[in-house]
């Protein structure tokens, strides 16, 4: 897979401003309808990232030092919102790394509080080997696990891709996860159906909270 450059950086640093702004403020109404809210990094470029055999490389330097800094901003102010609703809650940043760019700040209610911390197979890491989190507040308290993506065995198939490409890219991982012996399990579809997920490991995932 190539790396494409990224250009236009004083463009970015704007979306990343806009970015926080925009979701700085906890949709509480929404937070008790569903008793979940979550932002990701949704910033230009790269979240309308083409389907092709390339990707962006992810940010660095002064870019993702303000990525970073807007996640905790965010968790900062829900955080202050949260405290006001007097119930039980989750709030943590979910820090991937290296994907940073599929970060996110989560929180949830009731049944959700359970759900997303039982979310990730937890590993031990030592914090201090990670450059990512040390560029943080020092009042985060962080855990580590495994960063995965998931990748069903019935849908690696040619009939559902458009370019042959990326079904030979899906059916090499997919002989990858089961030579390597990645973990997976039987999951039931909306039909009912049984169907093997391999749990794809992409790297670590801190997660932090005050």
């Amino acid at each position: 897979m190539r790396l494409k450059k990224i250009r236009g950086h004083l463009r970015i640093q704007k979306n990343i401003h806009k970015w926080i702004d925009n979701n700085i403020d906890l949709d509480i109404e929404r937070l008790k309808e569903f008793n979940y809210r979550y932002e990701r990094i949704n910033i230009l470029p790269w979240m309308n990232q083409p389907i092709t055999n390339s990707t962006l490389s992810e940010p660095n330097g002064c870019t993702k030092n303000m990525i970073l800094d807007g996640l905790e901003i965010i968790y900062d102010n829900w955080k202050s919102q949260l405290e006001k609703l007097d119930q039980p809650y989750y709030l943590k940043i979910w820090l991937n790394e290296p994907r940073i760019t599929k970060s996110e700040v989560v929180c949830g209610i009731k049944e959700n509080i359970v759900k997303f911390e039982n979310s990730f197979s937890k590993i031990n890491f030592k914090k201090n080997n990670s450059n990512l989190i040390g560029s943080m507040s020092s009042d985060l308290k962080w855990e580590c696990a495994v960063d995965e993506e998931f990748l069903f065995e019935n849908e690696v198939s040619q009939e559902n891709f458009l370019y042959l490409d990326e079904f030979f890219s899906e059916r090499r991982l997919l002989n990858k996860a089961k030579k390597k012996g990645y973990r997976n399990e039987i999951v039931e579809n909306s039909s009912g159906e049984k169907e093997k997920v391999y749990f794809i490991p992409k790297g670590k995932i801190w997660i932090g909270g005050k």
